[in-house]
């Protein structure tokens, strides 16, 4: 985020200029101002989607990296943050399931493709036809963010928004919702649902 002259009490710059404690402050306060109507919502989007989780609430499998892909992607839902949420919920999703399958005593290579995490969760019954193509979006949706895209390419934000008509970032908002949607259900289903 950038500032002209007028915003700070005694100085001008970016935010790479050298600014006293006062001006980090405000940048911070106008930070946590800024949308904050939007951060509600989206907080109690994530409540609600909670509440499909089990009574006792859910496990999340697959050790720090999926703990704390599940963690950053809420807290970029809730800022705002749509590509890093999309991001977030699909690396989360592989560590996920890839450590449901090998917790149960199935074989999972190092590296595995996602495709076959799918396939070996929808043979153990963790998933069902419809949850494997909605994770398999999520990750169609994620690549194109990850991984460079011509302009031609059909799933680049940019191309989508010229197609669909619509403001890139209400493209990449649309899909957060979908993400995140999708690790909060996964969550409430077998294997990581709790009571």
């Amino acid at each position: 985020m950038m500032h002209g002259d007028d915003d700070f009490d005694a100085g001008a710059g970016d935010l790479l200029s050298p600014l006293t404690e006062m001006e980090f402050l405000q940048l911070l306060l106008r930070d946590l101002h800024d949308d904050l109507p939007g951060r509600i919502t989206r907080m109690r989007y994530l409540g609600d989607q909670a509440g499909t989780l089990g009574s006792a609430g859910t496990i999340i499998l697959g050790g720090s990296p999926a703990y704390n892909a599940f963690a950053e992607a809420r807290s970029s839902f809730v800022n705002g943050n749509y590509a890093a949420t999309i991001i977030l919920c699909q690396a989360m999703a592989e560590n996920l399931l890839a450590a449901a399958i090998q917790l149960d005593g199935g074989s999972v290579p190092n590296r595995v493709a996602f495709a076959e995490t799918l396939r070996l969760c929808e043979g153990k019954g963790y998933l069902t036809g419809h949850d494997s193509a909605e994770l398999k979006k999520l990750a169609n949706l994620r690549n194109p963010l990850a991984h460079y895209r011509s302009l031609d390419d059909p799933s680049h934000v940019d191309r989508r928004s010229m197609t669909e008509k619509a403001h890139f970032l209400e493209i990449l908002e649309r899909d957060a919702f979908f993400a995140i949607a999708l690790i909060m259900h996964m969550l409430g289903e077998k294997p990581f649902r709790v009571g």
